[in-house]
């Protein structure tokens, strides 16, 4: 036993025998007791010291096995036969709910524990201690006189009890161990009693003080009783078999079989129980008849006192009902007498008052006429001065009406300006955002300036510079030269200057061309530079470049196709400067991709489109064919340039573009055909998106991009078909970057300027249909071929480009080949009327008829965007959100903090399908959720942090969405056990103020999913009313190839602003480390992860260590070591790190904390130590024995099936949302 773990000391052996002292002994030395002890009595004045629920539940069990104390003698299995399953568990809880939490030693002691020694022993575990035992014996003939007295026991009887008893306790002693002793050695020197027990059981908690010293003192002053008592022969043989066994006991000598003892035991003592379990029978059912008899006569006399109370409440009644009936006829007599009398008065008053009356009436009258026509008068006066005013507050309401009508107009105006200010304000706050972005960028590189031998040696230049300041502005230009040169960032810095200057030339032009432009509003190609550069920051430089080089035009709303320019010559020239861009980039025997470009003159299009692709660095491979759809500008001559990658297919006759296209395509050599418009600029990933995209799921038959116009404002995010056949192109003039129209989904359609599907599908659907010849709607009856087919249409955002639309075909629907797009819609709505009929009328309710199929929405929360890179609790949150996408939710995720944009970590989820919100559309949580909240059925709040901030948000704009709390683990847990291994009592504090708040949100919600089982059975007791739902941490199974002798040493893996990982690596590097290196000398230790301290950085080098810091793949680090490492000495939930290591098939080595509550088995799924020299032989197991290596490495990877892999964890949230009803 530790001194970290409780212990609970279990005194056993024969009632009367000296127990009570023994416990009240301890106790009095620093062993706690319960306060609800059995109270003394005559027979034991000083104290029985057992707690009233232990003697309870014992004599439970006795009587259930039809036994008792002092007729115990039943075989072993008859007696444990009879407890109850749950024996184990409800004696732990009896053991916690009397001595409660708290106590380092307690003493529990009942005689009759002795019988059911084994099961209190497994409830002292289940209840959270150590088990120690200590035996104590007395005198067999003192413990008979003791019976004699207290219970009338004969003295045979007596004996074979006491003999039982002590068999009982050497039974416990043999099994597992403890100390035993003699009542008279107690006696006689108990401090040597207790130091031989202190030491053997290395119990320190108990404390031999003079105050104690003098209490035991005194506590056993009591006189010691003489025994008289004589036994029998036979049960004098059986006493002095047993006190031999103790005499060995003492001496830790064997004890050898006391089988045969009991037994003789057993067949002496059977007629005795037998008769005492007759007899008390009898008397209990005397007892109960007794009872019943008395009972029977308790309620006899209770119904007759009942019955007298009764009627004299009646009689009292009906005396107070006749009182009541004499005096309502006594007041009724006489009220109607007052009646009478009053009714005669009032007919003579009433005679009286008609005279009168009368005479009034006509005096009445006659002044009446006269102040009529007075009246009438007055009356037609006033109502002459009454219209008069009338008449001027109309005219005075008439002006008040158009002075306010003028206003209203000027305060329209107002807000209108208000509304060009706040949109400008916002254009800029976003620039200026992006500009703070790159200033904090700008800083770091300064600071690398600053620190760099460069800069030191340039000392004496730059105080050169200073004395000559004409020198200063030339120095300071080579010197950003030599530095950009030298850090790489040459090209991309003269990039981005050229890309602006090229914006301000562009812009400058058109301002000429156009007329002066708007204050205030920014251009075009501004804005457009604007949206890229928060996009892609300098990556998509280049399109400024090619839309001067090109001179490309942009194309307003109802304009005529633009007519080209260029002539053979130049169309030559540029055809062979794109052949030299072409020529360095490398080619693939078989392209992945093969490129359309439809093409109907208007070469300076196409070429910029070609050489746009090369710019954009696509990792995927690919080749380009232009269809010449019989051009008469300079496109011939571009195609008699060779080129690399790209191919001319020239038709014989125009076959407009459905035409064009099916034919160029029958070219094709890659696996993927994709459709491009030659009007079009393509962005950086525009390529590697969509074919990621197809490849990640074969469900996907058709993906499609993202268009903007060359002005930067979004052209379409997919495209809606309403039930009458009309199409919206969603997101049309809106903001490209808009957070509704950034992540992936299901489409209706998507245009055919940029859409890409497999060549199999694509020849197996005969390329575009004839019957929408020459152009438009052949993409939308495509998209709709694709899902007759059984497939998906997914419009994929992270594909990207910009649209010049219509250059060669117009955008007037009145005229040239755009007149055939309101024929062909027509024609698609006759063929596919069917299904259209499933969707929604026009313009009802767009926000949901864009995502049609979707049913159930969720929303995710998380404290940022997560990293999944970075740290295990992010890799969860995307893997979550994941599994919830595959079982049919659409999923927006929030962050409570930070609602940056990041291409790292914002754009794969946008990728993946799920909604991000983000700055500026959203840089706070409760406009979100206020503006949003109803949307939700679910709602997922992942780490306490964020949840503790957003709850009473949630349930008062959600009200309707059930919330599952994700804890990632629980911090009040982990929080706990650091404070007990640092001792800060002020730490244990805030644990505990924690545990308060984190189980009150938990009891906020409507399920909990911990990753550990340890939570899962902690939280059952402490939020019954909130269901927990076992969460793994996913990792699906992919063992890396690497086999024993391709990988050295071991490593430890973690994100370094997580504490617990940090004192794993000071107690690793301090205990274990050294006994590693002192066996093998060579061992390689790998220190890796993020947010890593100086102090571990400086171990690289040093002592077999090697720091590799960040990584941006965990195949990189797990493919290289033995074994992994979790030293972990605290901390809370399952552990990301072991998950993810036995996923990919590399064996690990934890503490127990590190592999608590994950399912795992020691030693078969992981090796587990919580010493350092047990650590230590692990790891040199794993460096040196390459079967045991394999062993591990095949039982991790199989464990990951079982545990951790994506179908379990679709199937435990399947559980979770079946008990939400959301299923």
């Amino acid at each position: 036993m530790t001194d970290k773990t409780a212990t609970a000391i279990m005194v056993l052996g024969m009632h009367r025998s000296g127990t009570s002292a023994l416990t009240r002994i301890l106790n009095l030395l620093g062993a706690d007791l319960p306060d609800d002890l059995i109270k003394a009595n005559a027979y034991n004045k000083s104290g029985y010291w057992e707690p009233s629920a232990v003697v309870a539940l014992n004599d439970a069990w006795l009587t259930k096995a039809r036994a008792a104390w002092d007729a115990p003698y039943l075989p072993e299995e008859a007696l444990t036969g009879a407890l109850p399953r749950s024996a184990v568990k409800t004696a732990a809880d009896t053991i916690s709910d009397a001595f409660g939490a708290g106590h380092d030693l307690i003493a529990l002691k009942d005689p009759r524990c002795t019988l059911f020694a084994p099961t209190w022993r497994q409830a002292i575990v289940r209840a959270g201690y150590a088990p120690a035992q200590l035996i104590i014996h007395r005198d067999a003939a003192e413990v008979a006189q003791s019976l004699a007295h207290r219970d009338g026991f004969s003295p045979d009887e007596a004996g074979l009890l006491w003999a039982w008893y002590c068999l009982k306790a050497l039974e416990a002693h043999v099994a597992n161990g403890g100390v035993v002793m003699s009542y008279a050695a107690l006696r006689e020197d108990w401090r040597s009693v207790m130091e031989r027990v202190k030491h053997e059981l290395s119990l320190e908690a108990l404390t031999l003080t003079e105050e104690a010293s003098a209490q035991v003192d005194a506590f056993l002053q009591e006189p010691r009783s003489k025994s008289e008592a004589a036994f029998s022969a036979d049960v004098s043989d059986i006493i002095s078999a047993v006190q031999t066994l103790h005499v060995k006991a003492q001496a830790n000598q064997p004890l050898g079989d006391l089988a045969s003892l009991q037994q003789d035991i057993l067949d002496r003592a059977a007629h005795s129980r037998d008769a005492v379990v007759r007899v008390r029978a009898e008397g209990q059912k005397q007892l109960t008849k007794i009872e019943r008899e008395r009972d029977k006569a308790r309620d006899d006399q209770k119904a007759t006192e009942a019955g007298l109370v009764k009627e004299r409440d009646e009689a009292r009644q009906a005396l107070e009902s006749e009182r009541a009936r004499l005096s309502e006829e006594r007041n009724r007599a006489r009220d109607a007498l007052a009646t009478e009398s009053a009714r005669l008065s009032k007919e003579r008053d009433e005679a009286r008052d008609v005279l009168k009356a009368e005479q009034q009436r006509l005096s009445a009258e006659r002044d009446e006429a006269r102040n009529a026509h007075s009246a009438a008068s007055k009356r037609a006066d006033q109502l002459d001065m009454a219209l008069q005013e009338e008449r001027r507050a109309h005219e005075s309401l008439n002006q008040d009406f158009k002075a306010l009508e003028s206003s209203v107009h000027a305060y329209q105006d107002q807000v209108s300006a208000l509304e060009d200010e706040l949109r400008r304000t916002q254009a800029d706050y976003v620039a200026a955002d992006a500009e703070r972005q790159a200033l904090r960028v700008e800083a770091l590189r300064l600071r690398a300036i600053e620190q760099s031998s460069i800069w030191k040696a340039t000392t004496p230049l730059r105080a050169l510079m200073a004395r000559i300041p004409g020198a200063r502005s030339f120095v300071r230009r080579g010197l950003k030269a030599v530095w950009w040169t030298i850090t790489g960032q040459l090209g991309a810095r003269l990039k981005a200057r050229k890309a602006a200057e090229l914006a301000a030339q562009l812009d400058a032009g058109r301002a000429v061309e156009g007329g002066k432009p708007t204050p205030g509003v920014k251009s075009p190609i501004r804005t457009l530079n604007g949206v890229l550069t928060e996009e892609f920051d300098d990556a998509a430089s280049y399109v400024p470049e090619l839309i001067s080089r090109y001179e490309l035009a942009f194309q307003s709303e109802g304009q005529a196709p633009i007519k080209t320019v260029v002539g053979d010559e130049a169309a030559r020239k540029m055809a062979e400067r794109l052949a030299k861009i072409a020529a360095r980039h490398p080619k693939a025997a078989t392209p992945d991709v093969s490129i359309v470009i439809p093409a109907y003159n208007q070469i300076s299009y196409t070429l910029a489109c070609i050489e746009s692709v090369f710019a954009s660095a696509p990792k995927a491979s690919f080749e380009i064919l232009v269809g010449d759809d019989q051009s008469t500008d300079g496109t011939q001559a571009a195609a008699g340039v060779p080129m690399a990658h790209v191919r001319w297919v020239r038709h014989e006759t125009n076959q407009g573009f459905v035409g064009n296209c099916n034919l160029t395509a029958e070219q094709a050599r890659g696996r993927i055909v994709l459709m491009l418009n030659n009007d079009t600029l393509v962005l950086p990933d525009w390529l590697d998106a969509l074919v990621e995209t197809l490849d990640a799921d074969p469900q996907v038959g058709l993906v499609g991009s993202k268009l903007i116009y060359p002005d930067g404002r979004l052209q379409e995010a997919g495209g809606i078909f309403w039930q009458d056949g009309s199409a919206w192109n969603l997101g049309r003039f809106d903001h490209p970057r808009r957070p509704e129209f950034s992540y992936a989904r299901d489409a209706d359609y998507i245009s055919g300027a940029s859409i890409a599907l497999p060549r199999a599908l694509w020849e197996k659907l005969g390329g575009f249909d004839d019957h929408y010849r020459p152009a438009y709607a052949e993409d939308a009856d495509l998209a709709f071929r694709v899902r007759a087919d059984g497939l998906r249409t997914v419009f994929q955002p992270r594909s990207m480009l910009i649209h010049f639309e219509g250059v060669s075909s117009g955008t007037d629907l009145a005229a040239g080949a755009k007149a055939y797009q309101v024929q062909n819609l027509e024609k698609l709505r006759e063929r596919w009327a069917g299904v259209l009929a499933a969707h929604r009328p026009n313009a009802q309710e767009p926000e949901r008829e864009k995502e049609r199929g979707v049913t159930k929405r969720v929303l995710f929360i998380d404290i940022t965007t997560p990293e999944p890179q970075h740290d295990a609790g992010s890799l969860v949150a995307v893997e979550t959100m994941r599994a919830l996408q595959a079982l049919g939710f659409k999923v927006t995720f929030v962050p409570v903090d930070n609602f940056l944009w990041t291409k790292a970590y914002s754009a794969p989820l946008q990728a993946m399908g799920i909604e991000t919100i983000y700055h500026p559309f959203y840089s706070r949580f409760e406009p979100f959720i206020s503006a949003r909240g109803a949307e939700y059925d679910l709602v997922v709040v992942h780490r306490f942090a964020a949840a503790e901030r957003v709850m009473g948000a949630l349930r008062t704009h959600a009200p309707q969405a059930k919330i599952a709390f994700m804890p990632a683990d629980l911090h009040f847990l982990r929080e706990q056990r650091e404070a007990d291994l640092s001792g800060d009592a002020i730490a244990l504090e805030q644990a505990a103020e924690t545990r308060r708040r984190e189980l009150a949100i938990i009891q906020s919600a409507d399920a909990v999913l911990p990753h550990s089982d340890l939570e899962i059975e902690l939280l059952k007791e402490a939020t019954p009313e909130t269901p927990p739902f076992k969460l793994p941490l996913i990792h699906d199974p992919d063992p890396l190839a690497a086999g024993f002798h391709r990988r050295s040493g071991v490593g430890f893996l973690g994100g370094y602003g997580h504490p617990p990982n940090v004192d794993a690596v000071d107690w690793f590097m301090d205990e274990i480390w050294p006994r590693v290196r002192a066996v093998k000398p060579d061992a390689r230790f790998v220190l890796a992860g993020s947010k890593m301290p100086d102090r571990f950085k400086a171990l690289d080098g040093r002592n077999g260590v090697e720091v590799l810091g960040f990584v941006e793949t965990i195949d990189e680090f797990f493919g290289s070591v033995r074994a992994s490492l979790a030293p972990l000495r605290y901390g809370a939930g399952a552990k990301g790190k072991v998950a993810a290591s036995l996923a990919l098939g590399t064996p690990c080595v934890s503490t127990s904390v590190g592999a608590e509550g994950m399912g795992l088995t020691p030693g078969v799924d992981v090796l587990v130590a919580d010493d350092p020299d047990g650590f230590a032989r692990h790891i040199l197991a794993m460096l040196d024995d390459e079967n045991r290596w394999n062993e591990l490495r095949q039982a991790g990877v199989d464990f990951a099936r079982r545990e951790t892999s994506r179908e379990v964890v679709r199937q435990r949230l399947s559980d979770m949302l079946g008990h939400l009803k959301l299923a």
